[in-house]
This record gives C-alpha cells, structure tokens and sequence, in this order.
C-alpha cells in the first residue's frame, strides 16, 4: 500500500471504508498491469516486491479476496447494491468511499 493513492487512503480519516476502496482499486490494478506491479520496490528501495512469481500470485488471490470483501461490506452499507445483481466493483467502491461510520 505504500505506493497506493495516498490523497484516496487519507480520505479514511473521515470515512474509514474509503481506506477498503482504495486498497481494493490499487489490487485490482496491480493484478491488471503485471508490469507496473513487478517494477514497485520497498519503501527502503532495496528490492522489488514482486521479486518472483509466486508473491506475483499472491497478488492475484488476494486481490480476488479483497474484491469478494468491498462487494460484501458494501452491500452492508447499500440496500439498493443488494437489489442490483449487475452492481458493478465500482459501484461497491463508491459506496465504500461515501458510507461514514459513526463511532460508538
């Protein structure tokens, strides 16, 4: 996550399932463009993240996991994505960077 959208993960200090969003997208585009994701590195700059194709894999299951959790915590949080079975990831998106969750 340390390269995702920083200005999309602090909008989580308000509306804390934005930070779910933003993680979702940023995996889903890791998973689409292998390139950009095996040319990252660690914070530190000492290697590449993706450094072999089993972490790349990793990539991709998680990013199906992470996808499976936005559509079902969105669905939480939208009557109405419950009701539309072609409801689309980005449509669970919005959802997630728009729900406030008050604090007990």
């Amino acid at each position: 996550m340390y390269h995702a959208d920083l200005s999309a993960l602090c909008v989580g200090a308000v509306y804390e399932l934005a930070i779910l969003a933003e993680t979702q997208r940023f995996l889903d585009e890791l998973y689409h463009d292998e390139a950009k994701a095996k040319s990252l590195y660690t914070p530190d700059g000492s290697r590449k993240i993706f450094d072999t194709e089993e972490k790349y894999q990793g990539l991709r299951s998680l990013s199906y996991e992470i996808d499976e959790l936005a559509r079902e915590v969105a669905k939480e949080q939208s009557y109405l994505l419950t009701q539309t079975p072609d409801a689309t990831i980005s449509d669970s998106r919005k959802v997630l960077r728009e729900t406030y969750v008050p604090s007990l």
